[in-house]
């Protein structure tokens, strides 16, 4: 990694709400403070974790274009498939069913979502720091507990950019999981952290694949959300109605804020729910 940068580049980075893990638990990466102590491992693939503290952290001068990297927990889609899993990662299936039994359905889903710029590096199994532009569909994430994931792309192209929209904190994702709702969908920015914004069948059939962050798109059109929606709604509606034309009409990058943060000897953290392995750039 040493190779992609030498210098910190504070416009390489995550969106705000994205979390780190940390001796603290998880933790966004626009809360993170130098000296706070973040789950770390030698860039070189080679040696123990270790919480190592934090010695600068970053927010871009500028906002960003914005890219998605989607990819499933090999583990879990194990079990989806039912193939089976390993003991080492039960707990994940126990979790899984716990969150079904309560109705938490999106929880229990495999698909799992990050929001980058398109250089940042993530550590692929096999071929060590690959920048988020040249991924490809099946590369391998590291986990911080030893699982892996594996990137999960319906179409041909990668990256996937997110649109703009009228609304600067309301970005289009195109290409999204096509069996189940159309090619696209809509991300909320709005509240510092990413929101798929679903309707109220989309919810209640449990179609769509988005993480754990979701709102629904209230029936009434005097709702304010609803209204906010509506100067999109002519150009996409809504994630099942989504189509090759319509989407041509976006064109335009969505941009937003990225922060990154400076960590000591082994330069590297892991981030998501999941804990995918990627680099500081610094």
């Amino acid at each position: 990694m040493r190779d992609l940068a030498r210098e910190c580049k504070n416009d390489l980075c995550f969106v705000a709400g994205t979390l780190v893990h940390t001796d603290k638990g998880l933790v966004p990466i626009e809360q993170l403070k130098v000296g706070d102590r973040v789950l770390s491992k030698p860039e070189s693939g080679e040696g123990e974790l270790a919480y190592k503290a934090i010695t600068r952290t970053f927010k871009s001068q500028e906002k960003q274009p914005i890219f998605m990297v989607s990819f499933y927990i090999d583990s879990v889609r194990a079990y989806t498939y039912g193939e089976g899993i390993s003991d080492l990662y039960k707990h994940k299936v126990i979790f899984m069913q716990e969150a079904a039994a309560k109705g938490e359905y999106l929880l229990s889903r495999e698909t799992m979502y990050l929001f980058c710029t398109s250089d940042y590096p993530f550590w692929v199994i096999g071929k060590g720091w690959v920048p988020v532009y040249q991924l490809k569909e099946n590369d391998q994430f590291a986990l911080f507990d030893g699982d892996t994931a594996t990137i999960n792309s319906v179409y041909d192209y990668w990256p996937r950019p997110l649109e703009a929209t009228t609304n600067p904190d309301i970005a289009i994702c195109p290409c999204y999981e096509a069996e189940d709702a159309g090619i696209g969908c809509i991300v909320d920015f709005r509240f510092g952290y990413s929101q798929f914004i679903l309707d109220k069948e989309e919810r209640e059939s449990n179609t769509l694949h988005p993480a754990e962050n979701f709102i629904i798109v209230p029936s009434d059109a005097s709702d304010p959300l609803s209204k906010l929606l509506r100067p999109e709604e002519d150009k996409i509606g809504y994630a099942d109605d989504f189509t090759e034309d319509n989407i041509n009409y976006l064109v335009r990058h969505f941009y937003q804020s990225v922060y990154n943060i400076e960590v000591e000897d082994y330069y590297t953290y892991y981030v998501g729910t999941a804990g995918v392995w990627v680099g500081t750039q610094c």
